[in-house]
């Protein structure tokens, strides 16, 4: 599947369900942007628009930003659209 086919089925489904983070879906794991050594960076939250990263350093959190979907590799985006099909959002 395409990039762009990608990111228009991960905004579609927020659109419908709504933002979540990996801790809404069970079993979920956040998808890896980079990691070299005790350094990572991890797709954590996800809107319409944008991903909010957290950069890591031996596991503790040093630094949060938000990145565009355009701006991803396809392996993430396509982690990140596994993860919002298997998001189901809490009815109150």
């Amino acid at each position: 599947m395409k990039r762009e086919k990608i990111i228009e089925k991960i905004k579609a489904i927020i659109e419908e369900k709504d933002s979540f983070s990996v801790s809404d879906v069970d079993g979920g794991e956040s998808p890896v942007i980079s990691c070299i050594g005790k350094h990572s960076v991890c797709a954590e939250r996800f809107d319409s628009e944008s991903v909010k990263l957290t950069e890591y350093i031996d596991g503790m959190e040093i630094n949060e930003g938000d990145v565009p979907y355009e701006d991803l590799k396809t392996r993430v985006l396509k982690d990140i659209l596994e993860l919002a099909e298997e998001f189901e959002p809490e009815e109150f």
